[in-house]
């Protein structure tokens, strides 16, 4: 899912693996990496930056020290301590992009997945999509390729996003994992 925004702001191919590393902030692959909603940005330097709430944003050299940051972003939303009700913002260093370009002219906020095995997690994402679903002009409803089980009646819901099938404008679903290499050889 992330990724998926990444490439749709223009994160080169070269750099993709990078920022994902980066933004899952510690976490392995196959763990829920974003911990609240995010929102992506260009860093108009090399910089990495994180604003948390309303503080002060703060500005990184290098990816490790952003990646801790991320990472203390996770332990204070798990331990009920993430202050404010906005997104973090990431500013991600402008050197990623593929064009030096401005930023793109709309603002996309990624949630975190539905079913989050953590509780804690859970009631921050009900919370953060009632705030800002109702708001968008458009969602993505990301799942896997193998498994669209998450679009039957009372397969998502988060507020705002159980009934997408009454309002299928808003809406586009992509799928993830959609082939394999075993699948395309067969």
């Amino acid at each position: 899912k992330t990724t998926l925004l990444l490439d749709l702001m223009g994160v080169g191919p070269a750099s993709l693996e990078r920022v994902s590393r980066v933004l899952r902030g510690g976490r392995a692959q196959g763990q829920s990496a974003t911990a609240t909603t995010m929102e992506y940005r260009r860093s108009a330097d090399q910089r990495w930056g994180l604003r948390i709430s309303d503080a002060a944003i703060r500005w990184f050299d290098d990816d490790r020290g952003i990646t801790e940051a991320l990472g203390q972003v996770r332990a204070a939303m798990e331990a009920r301590q993430l202050v404010g009700q906005e997104p973090s913002i990431v500013h991600i260093p402008i050197e990623c992009f593929t064009s030096q370009a401005g930023q793109p002219a709309v603002r996309m906020l990624d949630l975190p997945g539905d079913k989050p095995a953590n509780p804690t997690e859970q009631e921050h994402v009900q919370e953060m999509a009632r705030k800002y679903v109702p708001l968008a002009d458009l969602i993505l409803l990301v799942g896997k390729g193998d498994d669209l089980s998450f679009l039957q009646p009372g397969g998502l819901t988060l507020p705002g996003i159980e009934d997408w099938q009454s309002v299928p404008g808003r809406f586009r679903i992509v799928t993830t994992f959609s082939f394999t290499a075993q699948s395309v050889r067969t």
